[in-house]
């Protein structure tokens, strides 16, 4: 079983290290990856894990491996996708979950592996079969598409289920959908909207998305659900679930295509509790003739601020904020427009509930209203991004 970083507050026993320990090498890399009683420092993570690895430490061997796969400059180690995988193979052998659960999303998205929706489902199974609820999530996607498993609507919810008891949000929007088309289980239109609720209480996005289509009246001529934007302006694309580099790149080809985003959000992505990334959502439009723009995403706090001085010194306003966090780590997604004759604005990041509350009673008396709000829950308490207008 993984151990509980949190729990990783004193530094281990140097003696212990340098006897070659594994354990105490891992919990030493534990305590260097999240700056708990030694100075956060990834590089002297990556030794101590390599160390406890080579002994056969399933724990360090996944640790490593997530290194890995989410490196680069600053990481401790340089991104290396295969290497991730051998580490995360070795610790999927000895039952690590999470290794088990990321070896599998590597083999869905062919990251690293050929792609292999079988062999995904194969280990998604496995920690499943653990109580990894996003292991349980993931499986009943691929039950649901009929990806590497038979497509089972039956099974599909059965998943959701276990994982949505469990308070995982991803499961509980994904079950909601298949109570509000009759899909695997009994169409059912008030469970549909209570699985939404508690995946919107959560700030989960295409939950809320789906809990305001779901109020509106039905629109029976049309054969999708109607997009939260205005599609008078135009046509709208949704992205989601992507990794940065992803996002990146489906960025780079809808802005060639005509293509602009309107909104950018993002949440942790995929492994819940020990070893989660940042994964982004947006909604793109297509705005030919449009008002100048910048967006951007994965922007910590002090690299907002230097973008925010630089963009609305230039005339543009934020039209859009969100703020995620990932263990200790907050990041920001912003869109700016350049208008014409712009409404008096404020915007404000990097406030607890505190400051929020103060800043939205002092605005609100002077007549402003809050236009977009965001808040995440970090290590450190909550953090809160809004934009106000008059």
């Amino acid at each position: 079983m993984t151990a509980n970083p949190e729990r990783l507050s004193k530094p281990a026993e140097p003696k212990l290290t340098d006897q070659g320990d594994a354990g105490a090498q891992y919990r030493l890399g534990v305590q260097y990856e999240y700056g708990r009683g030694v100075p956060k420092d990834l590089g002297r993570a990556a030794e101590f894990f390599q160390k406890a690895a080579d002994q056969g430490n399933a724990d360090a061997q996944f640790w490593l491996g997530s290194l890995y796969q989410f490196g680069g400059p600053g990481q401790g180690v340089p991104k290396d996708l295969e290497k991730a995988v051998v580490l995360y193979q070795k610790a999927a052998d000895q039952g690590q979950r999470v290794a088990q659960l990321n070896l599998g999303t590597c083999y869905r998205k062919g990251e690293g592996v050929p792609k292999d929706l079988r062999k995904a489902a194969e280990l998604y199974q496995k920690a499943a079969d653990q109580g990894m609820v996003a292991a349980q999530s993931g499986l009943g996607e691929l039950y649901e598409s009929g990806e590497g498993v038979p497509k089972d609507l039956g099974k599909a919810a059965e998943l959701y289920q276990k994982a949505a008891d469990y308070g995982y949000f991803p499961a509980q929007n994904n079950l909601g959908r298949l109570y509000e088309n009759g899909e695997g289980v009994p169409k059912d239109l008030e469970k549909a909207r209570e699985l939404y609720q508690k995946a919107a209480n959560r700030d989960f996005k295409p939950a809320i998305a789906n809990l305001e289509r779901l109020s509106k009246p039905a629109e029976p001529k049309l054969p999708t659900p109607v997009p939260t934007v205005n599609i008078a302006m135009g046509q709208t694309i949704d992205v989601e679930n992507l990794t940065s580099a992803e996002y990146q790149k489906k960025f780079n080809e809808l802005v060639q295509g005509g293509f602009r985003p309107i909104k950018v959000w993002s949440k942790p992505l995929q492994v819940i509790g020990e070893k989660p990334s940042f994964g982004y959502w947006a909604t793109f439009q297509k705005v030919p003739n449009g008002t100048p723009w910048v967006a951007r995403h994965g922007l910590d706090a002090a690299t907002y601020q230097q973008d925010f001085n630089k963009w609305t010194g230039a005339g543009y306003m934020p039209t859009h904020i969100n703020v995620a966090c990932v263990a200790s780590e907050v990041r920001y997604c912003v869109v700016y427009d350049k208008i014409e004759n712009p409404p008096a604005w404020v915007a404000r990041h990097r406030m607890d509930e505190a400051a929020f509350k103060n800043e939205s009673a002092t605005w609100t008396a002077k007549g402003y209203k809050v236009k977009v709000r965001s808040s995440c829950q970090s290590r450190a308490g909550w953090v809160y991004a809004a934009i106000w207008q008059k």
